[in-house]
């Protein structure tokens, strides 16, 4: 089981990608303000450029930082009500940081750079122990300043391209695997799925599969907020650059080995499946068909749903089944299906 970041990490994909950063269109806007040197590290910039941004633009302050309430809650509970004592005496328990954020003052952006380093302790409490925490995190005037541009940059881009529709998205009910059973993702807006980056580089590979992995999940997941989704994004603000790719250049075969391979649509259904005595349940044949014939109102994933070519990878019984049972057994009709090809 892995995250969507987690399981990028193990997949080696072709040349260039599965969609190549190269096929986004860029779009650099120019603010002529150039940003200085950092003292703080990059992920928690760019939790706090996310968290305040999110804040200045209405959000309340425990809605903006949630993910870092969350974390402290979890360091508390590891660590007992001893570190939360020590933490209050020293003002960086994550009420008395979050009491200081009141907008992009130089007060408000310290405060949020510390307390954004708790987050590590709701997404990743291995890594927490060794990772630098509020007490040692304090971001000189420079970096206070990029943090400030940054912000003012994302709000102008939000006056470009919003309204938001969904603040932050998951891929419950039905978009997770047993290969991929975490991840979520940042923005949606009426068409466009986005994922913000603070990095120095332009988006990699390994980001455009990420956001490409988010879209066909969440065209798996059921959810009603997905099936609007004509384009995908990226806004970098310390570059203040738009990236847009438009799924409909997507292929269908980049999608079904991204489903099959990479996500794993296809095994998590399979590991569902019970077979008793040769004779697969209506139910769970049931299920499997519905999986294969999908329907999805977009294109190119509508195209695709109704090949049953992939029973026989579904490890289904090919030999043992009572001639009496031929004309009851699923499983008999799957083998059929396989030889007749696609349903009418």
């Amino acid at each position: 089981m892995s995250s969507v970041t987690g399981r990028i990490k193990e997949i080696k994909q072709p040349y260039g990608g599965y969609i190549r950063p190269s096929q986004f269109e860029e779009i650099i806007y120019n603010d002529g303000k150039v940003l200085g040197e950092e003292n703080v590290h990059a992920s928690v910039i760019g939790m706090a450029v996310d968290y305040l941004t999110r804040f200045m633009m209405g959000a309340t302050i425990d809605e903006a930082f949630k993910i870092s309430k969350k974390g402290y809650e979890f360091r508390v509970l590891k660590g007992g009500k001893n570190i939360q004592k020590k933490d209050k005496k020293k003002n960086i328990d994550i009420d008395s940081l979050l009491k200081h954020i009141s907008g992009l003052d130089n007060e408000s952006i310290t405060a949020a750079c510390k307390a954004v380093t708790y987050d590590v302790w709701y997404r990743n409490p291995m890594a927490a122990i060794f990772a630098k925490g509020a007490e040692e995190t304090n971001p000189d005037k420079s970096t206070i300043n990029n943090i400030r541009i940054m912000v003012e940059r994302s709000i102008a881009f939000w006056g470009k391209y919003g309204p938001i529709t969904v603040d932050g998205f998951d891929f419950e009910p039905n978009g997770y695997t047993e290969t991929v059973d975490t991840g979520d993702g940042d923005y949606l807006t009426k068409d466009t799925m986005w994922d913000f980056k603070v990095s120095r580089q332009k988006p990699t590979s390994k980001h455009t599969l990420q956001l490409l992995m988010y879209w066909i999940m969440g065209q798996h997941s059921g959810k009603e907020e997905f099936k609007s989704i004509k384009k995908l994004g990226f806004f970098n603000p310390r570059r203040n650059t738009v990236y847009i790719f438009p799924v409909e250049l997507i292929s269908e075969k980049t999608i079904r080995t991204i489903e099959d391979e990479v996500i794993c649509y296809k095994r998590s259904l399979c590991n569902r499946i019970t077979i008793t005595n040769n004779y697969l349940s209506h139910k769970d044949l049931t299920r499997w068909l519905r999986w294969r014939r999908r329907p999805h109102d977009h294109s190119p994933i509508g195209q695709q749903g109704r090949d049953l070519g992939g029973a026989a990878q579904c490890k289904l019984p090919t030999s043992g089944i009572k001639p009496q049972e031929h004309r009851k057994s699923p499983v008999l009709f799957c083998l059929l299906a396989c030889e007749l090809g696609p349903l009418a």
